[in-house]
């Protein structure tokens, strides 16, 4: 699950999804938006999702990847 990674990836350097402000998503299937928004939006629940570009391409790092997500995270020093 991808927003697992993410979830992850925060964990690591002390984030939450509070300190994401920007998301953009590479995917080979755009068409497939709206399951990547509801997605996302699982993860945010009642607050409002961060600003969010959603980019589709050919092909990412390896054939079967089918999206890559990029989070700016901002936190107080």
């Amino acid at each position: 699950h991808f927003i697992l990674a993410v979830t992850h990836a925060l964990n690591e350097i002390g984030a939450t999804w509070d300190h994401v402000v920007k998301t953009t998503i590479f995917t080979t299937r755009p068409h497939d938006y709206e399951i990547i928004g509801a997605t996302t939006a699982e993860f945010f629940g009642d607050v409002p999702p961060p600003a969010q570009t959603l980019i589709g391409v050919t092909g990412l790092a390896l054939p079967e990847f089918l999206i890559e997500i990029e989070a700016t995270v901002v936190m107080d020093e």
